[in-house]
Formats: C-alpha cells, sequence, structure tokens
C-alpha cells in the first residue's frame, strides 16, 4: 500500500473533499492534491499534512514493543514542516 491509498482511503472516509483538506491543510490548490496522489511517492511532511487535515495522526510503533510510540504531528511554524514527539506527550500525559 502507498501513502496515496491511505490519503484516498482519509478523505473517502472522513466525508472530506479535496478542496476542505486543501483549506484545512493551508495548500494553496485543489490540484495540489490532485499531484500529490498521482506521483509516484509522497513526502512525509505532505502525508502529515493531509493525514492532520482529515483529523488524522501518524505512529510509529515498534513491532517489538517496549519502546515508546512517536507521533508524527503537522507543526504549527513556518520553520517546521512536522514534528515527533513520544506519544505519551502527544497525548498529554508526560508534558
Amino acid at each position: 500500500m502507498k501513502a496515496q491509498d491511505i490519503v484516498r482511503g482519509v478523505i473517502k472516509i472522513t466525508g472530506n473533499t479535496y478542496k476542505t483538506v486543501v483549506e484545512k491543510s493551508g495548500m494553496k490548490w485543489e490540484s495540489n492534491i490532485s499531484m500529490l496522489l498521482k506521483s509516484n511517492g509522497m513526502r512525509l511532511d505532505r502525508l502529515i499534512k493531509v493525514l492532520d487535515a482529515c483529523g488524522y495522526e501518524l505512529i510509529a510503533r515498534s513491532k517489538e514493543g517496549g519502546y515508546p510510540e512517536f507521533v508524527f504531528d503537522a507543526a504549527s511554524n513556518e520553520h517546521e514542516s512536522y514534528r515527533m514527539k513520544p506519544k505519551a506527550a502527544a497525548d498529554g500525559e508526560d508534558e
């Protein structure tokens, strides 16, 4: 499964349109989403931005367990495209 397939599924499940995703993610044009979905690959920061606009987050979890999970989060400033923080801190448990 490609990132594009995940994005298509999330947009469909959440009932969003390309237009609403563009508005929520801060992208400039609907064609940006179309181009992302047609490309061979998607940059991590763009994947995170689109997922965030649909109310989803990307989580990295160890297959072996016993290690912290990390949440990739759309950044709120222009100097970062995304943040990675331990899941507990992302959930507000250990801040």
